[in-house]
């Protein structure tokens, strides 16, 4: 499969960027070639420049002197900067040199733009549009590859755990006792209406709302998984930041003639009482004007040029602080808010995600669908009187307090569901069903083109050969499948991983065209099957960090300083259905297995592949519970 070293490009590090820049004299000139080779131009795009160890020594000697001279300033500001120190403040933090990389993007697309103005001037000028091809095809391979590190940066840090979606409820039985209500003496039974009409109605939609159905009610949390949902928070938020900072612009009168629109425009709107309809009329021109994304490159390019970074703070409440003092108000809070925060702040990054992958066209069905009700509440608010909007309003705000509300804070799990925003942007991806949806298209499309031509790849090394695992230092999805050996049958190994199972050291394997997964040892007279699974019976893959001590002790595990990274994998069959509210995480009839002592990208690397090659829709799922269970009383 010699189209999967492809992919390489796509999901690598930064490193493989473009250094080309966008003003070439060489762009210019007749019948050139502005856009080279895409594996010599994308090299170093966004490079970081490694501090020298004198630039080091010095830091430390300064920080070393701060701390003499300022003892218990240095003190204080320790677990400060540790915990700032989680968060990532750049606005693309998948780019090592996010100034360096936007400067080029920028650079690519004014060059273009005069590739273009110069074909206006003469149409029939053959050089000039060989220029205008070379410049779009070099802006395509740029924006790509970009692309191909947002989603392995993404997928690296935030997804550790996803699940197929493919939970077929049955039709609710009406004879079945969990509908019935029983006072214990036998004497007062009825039928629970609102519970089985609930169960009928999930029954009726789950092949719409399947992929928004969590697995249980109950939210996972802890504090590191929090920290990830703000920082993830702040990624997320650029666009709502660069709006926000134009309408700063406009209120503080930095430009008197702009803001002076605006305050024509309101009063305009105060007089007539169109405030809606100037809404969805504006959220409709501000999706449909970015179609070729101009408006993000221009926030970018300010952004870029201001220089400046997203920094996060806690924010506290002082009836805590008030009630727990001021030494000991943060354990309580984080015990009190910290599930509702997690879910809130998760909930939000999502949202903003939709919202950004919604903008950016990724999804032009479905965008097509939400300018369809961006229309039809255009004419809902417009056409008819002004107080028949504002029933129409009265009547959302009503429906939301009565009937989503309640379903969402007594089920949380439904909450997607219900959620009256998510309706507008129904279908549009998260950026982990992005990532998921990339690696599909990207991995199964080179699976059809080498099935087409009849060639096949293999992973396959020394089976004794664990030792280079821990020098493995970059992410890639497909590290191991763009050799280029002969063809074997269906029951070689495509690809493999050196993991640990069962107390047995082997290597997980994907056979039978890569639709089959199973981890083989060896033995003493050869290799021993420990366990087979066809991709198909998967359910759920869930990356895990294991500690020393809950590893087994035999096969003797002597170089795991670096190789504490696992993965367990969840199989359920074929037949296997769901029943109208049972608990996914409570089914006993799932079939578990755990691979440890990997190396990270190994890890990373089973996962990325896994979802690649399946037929299956993936949902994002935070990590399980591992002990108690967390509630909060904060719905």
């Amino acid at each position: 499969m010699k189209a999967f070293s492809k992919i390489r490009d796509h999901v690598g590090r930064h490193d493989n960027l473009p250094t080309g820049s966008g003003n070439d004299p060489s762009m210019n000139a007749p019948g050139s070639d502005p856009s080279p080779d895409v594996s010599t131009t994308l090299r170093n795009h966004g490079e970081a420049v490694e501090p020298s160890k004198t630039e080091k020594l010095k830091n430390k000697a300064k920080i070393v002197q701060h701390a003499i001279q300022h003892p218990r300033q240095a003190i204080k500001q320790h677990p400060q900067k540790k915990f700032v120190d989680q968060f990532v403040l750049n606005e693309q933090p998948w780019l090592a040199d996010q100034a360096k990389a936007n400067f080029e993007l920028f650079e690519a697309y004014d060059a273009l733009k005069s590739a273009e103005t110069a074909l206006k001037h003469q149409p029939r000028n053959p050089d000039h549009r060989l220029q205008v091809q070379n410049a779009e095809r070099f802006v395509l391979d740029l924006e790509e590859k970009r692309e191909g590190m947002e989603v392995s940066w993404h997928l690296s840090r935030y997804v550790h755990r996803a699940r197929v979606v493919r939970r077929d409820v049955m039709f609710p039985n009406r004879n079945d006792p969990q509908y019935f209500y029983d006072d214990g003496a036998g004497k007062n039974q009825r039928f629970l209406w609102i519970k089985w009409l609930g169960h009928l109605a999930l029954y009726g939609f789950q092949d719409a709302v399947v992929a928004y159905i969590e697995p249980t009610n109950t939210m996972s949390y802890n504090r590191q998984e929090l920290i990830r949902a703000i920082e993830r928070l702040l990624v997320t938020s650029q666009s709502l930041q660069y709006w926000w900072n134009r309408v700063r612009y406009v209120y503080r009168w930095e430009d008197p003639w702009l803001t002076s629109k605006w305050l024509i425009l309101y009063l305009v709107l105060l007089k007539t009482g169109y405030f809606m309809t100037f809404y969805y009329s504006y959220l409709l021109w501000s999706y449909l004007s970015n179609w070729d994304r101009k408006h993000t490159r221009n926030w970018m390019k300010q952004s870029t040029e201001r220089s400046t970074q997203t920094h996060g703070r806690a924010v506290m409440l002082s009836e805590l602080v008030l009630r727990h003092g001021p030494d000991a108000w943060f354990e309580p809070f984080m015990e009190e808010m910290g599930p509702w925060l997690q879910e809130q702040f998760l909930d939000l990054a999502q949202f903003l995600e939709i919202s950004n992958n919604y903008y950016m066209w990724r999804n032009r069905r479905s965008g097509m669908y939400t300018s369809f009700t961006y229309i039809t509440l255009i004419l809902t608010c417009g056409l008819p009187s002004l107080e028949f909007s504002i029933k129409v309003f009265w009547l959302s705000c009503g429906l939301f307090l009565f009937m989503t509300r309640p379903i969402s804070s007594l089920y949380p799990r439904f909450r997607h569901v219900v959620d009256p925003v998510r309706w507008m942007y129904w279908n549009h991806p998260t950026q982990s069903e992005f990532c998921f949806a990339w690696l599909r298209s990207r991995i199964q499309g080179s699976l059809r083109m080498d099935r087409a031509k009849g060639t096949y790849t293999t992973g396959i090394e020394d089976e004794d050969d664990d030792g280079d695992d821990d020098e493995s230092m970059f992410f890639d999805c497909l590290a191991n499948i763009d050799q280029d050996p002969p063809s074997h049958p269906n029951d070689e190994a495509a690809i493999s991983w050196p993991v640990h199972c069962k107390e047995h050291r082997g290597r997980l394997e994907l056979v039978n065209d890569m639709q089959t997964l199973r981890f083989v040892s060896r033995g003493s007279i050869g290799l021993n099957t420990i366990w087979t699974q066809p991709i198909s019976h998967l359910l759920e893959l869930q990356k895990l960090t294991l500690p020393m001590t809950d590893l087994p002790g035999k096969p003797s595990i002597t170089k795991l300083s670096k190789s504490s990274a696992a993965l367990r994998i969840i199989w359920a069959g074929p037949t296997r259905r769901q029943e109208p509210g049972e608990d996914d995480d409570a089914a006993s009839d799932l079939v578990e297995e755990v691979m440890y002592a990997m190396n990270s990208d190994d890890r990373d690397d089973v996962f990325n592949t896994v979802i690649g090659i399946s037929d299956f829709a993936w949902q994002e799922l935070q990590p399980a519970i591992r002990s108690g269970e967390n509630r909060t009383f904060f719905r």
